[in-house]
């Protein structure tokens, strides 16, 4: 199966958010349809009278690990873009895109450069 978009300088994007990426060379990319859904751990950080600090953990889940498989096997050497969650908790494999300068209320990803969270994050 195909989930992968090729932008202009080559690169392969596949889109596992549930929003249209649109990139800087004009190329959208739509939905692949996996999400890469996460379990989130909350970790107490301060506790104050009225509201907590906490940290959030994503761990996979076992749902997620089968998508990201099957992209994996599809798409071996494909740029695999999820939200924030699903970036942190499907390390090393799932990025972030980084947005363009310049453009206000925009969101236009760039196709030169994207993020991978450090572990632990």
């Amino acid at each position: 199966m195909k989930y992968a978009i090729r932008l202009s300088n080559e690169v392969e994007i596949v889109n596992c958010t549930i929003h249209d990426l649109q990139f800087e060379d004009g190329t959208i990319v739509k939905p692949c349809g996996f999400q890469l859904m996460a379990d989130i751990e909350e970790i107490p950080v301060e506790t104050h009278d009225n509201y907590k600090i906490i940290r959030l953990s994503p761990k996979p889940t076992m749902h997620g690990l089968k998508e990201l498989e099957i992209i994996r096997k599809n798409h071996p050497n494909a740029i695999i873009i999820g939200n924030v969650l699903s970036a942190r908790a499907y390390l090393p494999y799932v990025k972030r895109c980084i947005y363009k300068k310049g453009h206000p209320g925009e969101h236009i990803c760039r196709i030169d450069k994207f993020v991978q969270y450090p572990e632990g994050r």
